[in-house]
């Protein structure tokens, strides 16, 4: 097959972004979920060992997130509604774009507030502790939505070619997960008592690393779609009113079925936010998980590399529906294998995860394929607003599931 055959076969002689572009957007993703991923992962540990009950901790995180409900929605409306590159206050920082204005002006905000939640005195009152969480939870919260949505949003724009779209998305994903699990790991075996750092010194320097990794994200991304250049827009976005956005998410059916189901189903994860104490009290060591982890995660990223053909075969909603029915059978068997059959639980693990990584997959092709929907029923841009539902629900079913996980821990002492 010659090289010109291969690239008609391929149609990547029309994909729009250079290497560099290429490397700038990976690098800008896995720094911004690095930083998202350091304050759920390791809130619980940092807040029980600074001596804030554990009840408290589960109500205070669900109540920040039912304030956050409305600014995400209100977010999404206006990155929708707004040129940011015509406000005097940003229009000297915001650049060219449809989206990246909004994550050059943001960015910045997420890892300072993400170091100041570490930052907490460990010598202050319980009640100073929990307001000290909440209110840089809330910005945490915040910062995330401000710099998540635009970053979802910049799919759509970044190139129109879907093809190229679809690969940029299985990369990612690969790439994210593999990296987060690298990271997590390293989290784990500092903060272990083999090496004895403070969950304060490491969330603190983490977060400074992922800052890092943004810096060439703003710089060097572009947008090759802007001006959506695959849809016909019939209504101009500074007539957008809120009233409209509710009646673009009422009309779009499948996005709002596809985000039940993911939020459902990511509320009931409560294993992720008790493995460290599952690993260290009943098991011995808190790193004892970490290989059926590991397994999980290199066959995950096998299956996720050919997940675009196996979609494109069976159905990406198949292919969905099918992972999750037998992903949460996988779930409920560990249950009744008992904790004390730790290879029967490491091969239910890694199954679990193993259809998790197929469907995550899944989910995400059609998420993008029912905002083109939306965007075609509504005959106007509503990108915006459906990426700040899905930034909340990502948010916020971790969180409730963390404080599922904790509630029931307290319950049983």
């Amino acid at each position: 097959m010659t090289a010109e055959t291969k690239k008609q076969r391929t149609g990547r002689e029309e994909w729009k972004l250079t290497m560099p572009e290429k490397v700038s957007y990976f690098l800008g993703r896995i720094g911004i979920y690095g930083e998202q991923a350091l304050i759920p992962s390791m809130m619980n540990t940092f807040l029980i060992f600074n001596g804030v009950h554990l009840t408290s901790v589960a109500l205070f995180t669900l109540i920040v997130k039912f304030i956050d409900a409305f600014d995400d929605l209100l977010f999404g409306f206006l990155v929708d509604k707004l040129d940011i590159k015509k406000s005097k206050l940003f229009c000297k920082v915001a650049g060219a774009g449809r989206y990246m204005p909004w994550i050059r002006c943001f960015i910045w905000i997420f890892p300072i507030v993400v170091v100041t939640f570490f930052l907490m005195p460990a010598q202050m009152s319980e009640g100073v502790k929990i307001v000290w969480f909440c209110v840089t939870y809330l910005l945490y919260d915040l910062s995330y939505t401000l710099v998540d949505v635009p970053t979802q949003a910049l799919t759509m724009t970044i190139t129109d070619v879907p093809e190229e779209r679809n690969n940029l998305l299985t990369i990612g994903v690969v790439l994210i997960t593999a990296i987060m699990y690298v990271m997590s790991m390293l989290q784990t075996v500092l903060i272990s008592e083999s090496v004895g750092m403070s969950l304060a010194s490491v969330g603190i320097i983490l977060a400074v690393l992922y800052a890092l990794c943004m810096v060439p994200f703003v710089f060097k991304v572009k947008e090759h779609n802007s001006e959506m250049k695959n849809v016909a827009e019939q209504k101009t976005q500074e007539n957008y009113t809120l009233k409209e956005m509710f009646s673009a998410l009422a009309h779009n059916r499948p996005y709002l079925i596809l985000q039940l189901s993911g939020f459902i189903k990511a509320i009931a994860m409560t294993g992720s936010s008790v493995s460290l104490f599952v690993s260290f009290y009943l098991y011995g060591s808190s790193t004892a998980m970490l290989i059926p982890g590991l397994v999980a995660l290199v066959l995950g990223l096998a299956v996720q590399m050919l997940a675009p053909k196996i979609c494109k075969k069976y159905g990406n909603r198949n292919v969905c529906v099918a992972c999750l029915v037998f992903s949460g059978a996988a779930g409920i068997a560990i249950y009744f294998a008992g904790w004390a059959n730790f290879t029967t639980v490491v091969v239910y693990v890694v199954f679990s995860g193993l259809l998790g990584a197929l469907q995550t997959m899944s989910a995400t092709y059609m998420m993008l394929q029912t905002i083109d929907y939306g965007k075609y029923v509504n005959e106007r841009d509503t990108t915006g607003v459906f990426n700040s539902i899905n930034t909340f629900i990502s948010k916020t079913a971790p969180s409730v599931a963390s404080s599922l996980g904790l509630v029931i821990l307290a319950g049983f002492g």
